[in-house]
Formats: structure tokens, sequence, C-alpha cells
């Protein structure tokens, strides 16, 4: 059987979402099956505290497609991260739980398994912070991050996020435990 997703072309980029190297733009089918088949070439097991069930990527597609119908969620996004200069997908940054009661939001990170310059993505990540910060009026943003997802980990200390805590042994990957970290980041500690 051959799954077919329908295209869907990208609306324009607002100007909140344009750094110096990159731009943010919300994801379309294509981002997030080029994010599925880096998750296939990685391990996702490594990056997640969460068991991924070892689906076939055909399956996950069709869920893809699925979840695409569904009703527009306001309290969460992914935002596809663009190289400027050739147009390349270098990434994604995303919120969830937008919370307009606590004033908060939770925060994602991928990037391209071959990339190992986390620049693009600390400008990435410092837009949507931005964007959250000051269009929502939010008070702070987290994360909770693998101790072996070291891209993410340099992210979020580059840009300044204060450590919680650690959940100690929380996360069971290739036979042994390993940490998780708690990120948080409070609007007046932003120096943008």
């Amino acid at each position: 059987m051959k799954l077919t997703l329908e295209r869907r072309s990208s609306p324009p980029v607002r100007k909140a979402f344009v750094g110096k190297r990159i731009f943010l733009r919300p994801a379309n089918t294509d981002d997030c099956e080029t994010i599925l088949m880096w998750e296939e070439l990685a391990d996702p097991q490594r990056m997640s505290q969460f068991v991924e069930p070892m689906l076939p990527l055909s399956r996950r597609l069709m869920e893809l497609k699925e979840s695409a119908e569904d009703p527009i969620d306001n309290s969460a996004a992914d935002l596809t991260v663009v190289n400027r200069s050739d147009e390349g997908l270098v990434g994604m940054v995303s919120f969830r739980s937008l919370n307009l009661l606590n004033r908060s939001a939770q925060l994602e990170v991928i990037s391209a398994p071959e990339s190992h310059d986390t620049s693009e993505m600390e400008e990435a990540l410092g837009l949507l912070i931005d964007y959250l910060f000051y269009q929502f009026n939010l008070n702070s943003v987290y994360a909770e991050v693998s101790e072996l997802n070291r891209m993410a980990v340099t992210v979020f200390k580059e840009l300044e996020f204060k450590l919680d805590g650690t959940l100690r042994q929380r996360h069971f990957f290739d036979g042994t435990f390993h940490d998780i970290h708690a990120y948080s980041l409070l609007r007046f500690e932003t120096q943008r």
C-alpha cells in the first residue's frame, strides 16, 4: 500500500520569526515527514524518556495525516527551522502546554541528525521564546531533557536556562539509567 499525504503550502513567515541565519514557519506535512525520517535514522529512545512504539514509517505517516485533520490545538505549535541561505530544513522548535492562567509553556527542540552546530537552534529557540514572552505575555518557559540529548542540553544552557532540578535515573537506555534535567527561563531573566 502506498501512502500519499496531502501537501500543504506553508503560510507566509511572520517578521517575528526571521533571524539572522534562520527563519521559522509553521511545520507542514513535508517537514513532519522529514522529522519522522530523522527519528528513524536515530534511536528515539536515546533522546526521550518516553517509550516510543516501534511502528513502521508508513503507519506513523498515516497517524500524522490523521492528526493533521484534527481541530486546531491552540495550546501547542510546531515550527520548522529553515536556513535562510539555502532554505534547507535545520530542525524544529515547538511549544506545548501553553497555559495562559499560569503564563507558561513547555518547549521542545529537534535538530537534524548531521548537525553539530547548535547556534542555529539557539537562534530559533530564542525567536520562539521572544514570541511567547511578548505575544502571550508568558512569565516562564520550561523543558525536560535527557542528559543523552547533548544538543538540547547545550542549547538550553547557552540560552541561560536555569537548571531547576534533576530527575535522577528516570531514563532507561541501553541497559543503563540516565538523568532527566528540568530547565526553565523566566521572562525577567532574558536580555532580549
